[in-house]
């Protein structure tokens, strides 16, 4: 099988969370550092047109995929069938439940870690008062994992 292709800029925590399941499913994979200002424009805007990072490309399967959410349920369904990652639910509650989490993550909490890397680390002309409420929107959605019902 071939490696597949990882684009990561280093202050954001949406490439990381790519980069750790593609680990969790031990697939080779090579990474590419972009630079800021690489990512709106060509090459990399035809692997995906919002100029954001994560994407990866498989040349597997010949897919461009791109968004984190996105990408990790491509890599469950084109890699995990055996369940590795214990996150492929086909039905029940379970399967929801699973669901929920992740849409969870991907419009509430990852947003909220954004925006504090981007306050943090690219926008330097940003009031103070951005950065603490970022701050305190990242703390209230990583408390929000930590409560789950078992």
């Amino acid at each position: 099988m071939a490696a597949l292709a990882h684009s990561l800029y280093l202050q954001g925590p949406n490439p990381w969370k790519v980069a750790i399941f593609l680990n969790e499913l031990d697939l080779a994979y090579e990474t590419e550092l972009m630079q800021f200002p690489d990512l709106k424009k060509e090459p990399f805007e035809s692997i995906n047109p919002n100029g954001r990072v994560p994407a990866i490309e498989d040349p597997n399967t010949g897919m461009k995929v791109w968004e984190s959410g996105a990408i990790i349920e491509y890599l469950l369904e084109t890699y995990d069938e055996a369940n590795k990652s214990g996150l492929r639910y086909t039905s029940g509650a379970a399967k929801w439940e699973q669901k929920s989490w992740a849409y969870f993550q991907m419009s509430g909490q990852g947003p909220m870690y954004g925006q504090r890397a981007w306050f943090t680390f690219v926008s330097h002309n940003v009031a103070s008062f951005w950065v603490h409420t970022a701050t305190i929107l990242t703390r209230s959605a990583m408390c929000s994992t930590t409560r789950r019902r078992t």
